[in-house]
């Protein structure tokens, strides 16, 4: 009874942490669950049994993002599809083949990604503005184009410069082996994988901000579903934990999503970023040495 209370507290305080500086909580998740349940003086879980528990967190906080961002009509229904069939299908491979990892393998795949999330959250996304590519394309193309004088967002309303552009082009083929390629590292060790996935729209595919963040819950949803898919017929999970841990990160993200604009969330990322790197340092020398 009490390490499913020492796992609820976690989840609670992850969730929390993880809605202040906008990613999904598996990340950070991950960390706690290996070293703050000892600290709490509470029996530490394997990490199959981590990896286990986060991938139930994932699919449980995929599912509930989506739904408001739907409503937003920030998801690009294509991107989903495309990112989220590769995501599935390598997050199931990861899931179930994580099975015949040892924990150093599995320690060393996760310390990977954490750096990588780290870095993610330190380096700022940026992208050129809506309203200054639209200037730049009313320049270009004022005196010639055949819709000249007519809105932009009336014009273009399915180009990926568009405001409310939900469905942007992008190449099917380097989405699909991306997001294939990530879903096979992310499932093998309980990720749902929207720290990494978001930069690598936004940079990569060149979606916009705002679309690349409402349709990566699509996709993590999907690589979610595969991951638990391959580490449940594999007997991965422990369902009462994984109960405790949902029910206090849910609520936590939300939580931490209402403070995030009254505290300097800049500042935040830094210090998450950095909490991140030093579990990866962790879990990389273990991993090594």
């Amino acid at each position: 009874m009490e390490i499913v209370l020492g796992v609820w507290v976690v989840g609670a305080l992850g969730g929390t942490a993880a809605g202040l500086v906008g990613i999904g909580g598996g990340i950070i998740l991950f960390p706690l669950l290996a070293y703050g349940l000892p600290a709490l003086g509470l029996p530490a879980l394997s990490v199959r049994t981590i990896t286990g528990l986060t991938i139930v967190q994932a699919l449980a906080a995929g599912g509930a993002g989506l739904a408001v961002h739907r409503k937003r009509r920030t998801v690009s229904t294509h991107l989903v599809v495309c990112m989220g069939s590769g995501s599935i299908i390598g997050s199931f491979l990861g899931g179930y083949l994580s099975r015949y990892l040892g924990q150093e393998a599995l320690n060393l795949i996760f310390a990977a990604l954490a750096l990588s999330a780290a870095t993610a959250m330190i380096i700022p996304v940026r992208e050129i503005s809506n309203e200054t590519k639209e200037h730049l394309e009313e320049r270009r193309g004022a005196e010639t184009a055949p819709t000249a004088g007519v809105p932009h967002s009336v014009v273009d309303k399915r180009g990926p410069t568009s405001p409310l552009d939900s469905n942007p082009k992008f190449n099917r083929k380097l989405a699909f082996a991306t997001a294939l390629v990530l879903g096979l590292a992310t499932g093998t060790v309980g990720q749902g994988g929207s720290f990494i996935l978001i930069p690598v729209m936004i940079r990569l595919l060149k979606i916009p901000t705002r679309v690349s963040m409402g349709s990566n819950l699509g996709i993590v949803l999907l690589a979610a579903l595969g991951g638990f898919t391959g580490k449940l017929v594999t007997g991965q999970i422990d369902w009462s934990l994984a109960g405790a841990l949902v029910a206090g990160a849910l609520p936590g993200g939300r939580l931490g999503a209402v403070w995030a604009g009254t505290v300097p969330t800049e500042s935040l990322r830094n210090l998450f970023a950095a909490l991140v790197g030093l579990a990866a340092g962790s879990l990389l020398i273990k991993a090594v040495f």
